[in-house]
């Protein structure tokens, strides 16, 4: 091994570009499912749902044209195999935000937007542990090896 996982450089280097894309793409995620509640009044389960698809889109994006870019795969199977992956990403943070806000809703105190703070824990634990490795080992997964 040479450490590195598609062509795009070592895994440190694509850590850190996955680090980027996920920002940007949180940023889209939070900022619709924000609009779609206090603009809208959409049930904050589905203006999750609704954002997991804006940032998911934008991820996508950026880690096909940016993060993972030379792994040999053509855009069709990185488009199927990154919808399997995004299904159980939107679902994950979908149902753990529902159950996190379950958990902690007759204790926080008042004002405090329990929402997005406990959107902001399951993001980050999803986004770790499901997303970069699943991307990283199945989605843009070098081809030929």
């Amino acid at each position: 091994m040479n450490g590195k996982a598609t062509g795009s450089g070592s895994i440190a280097v694509q850590f850190c570009k996955a680090q980027a894309s996920s920002l940007l793409a949180t940023v889209a995620d939070f900022g619709v499912t924000a609009f779609c509640i206090h603009c809208f009044g959409i049930y904050y389960v589905w203006a999750t749902f609704i954002g997991a698809i804006s940032g998911g889109v934008t991820n996508c994006l950026v880690n096909y044209s940016w993060t993972f870019r030379d792994s040999g795969r053509g855009k069709t199977s990185v488009a199927l195999r990154y919808m399997l992956v995004w299904i159980g990403s939107i679902l994950l943070n979908t149902w753990g935000t529902a159950y996190g806000v379950s958990l902690v809703a007759g204790w926080h105190p008042e004002g405090m937007d329990v929402v997005l703070l406990v959107k902001a824990a399951v993001a980050l634990l999803v986004g770790v542990l499901w997303n970069f490795l699943m991307q990283k080992y199945y989605v843009y997964k070098a081809t030929g090896c």
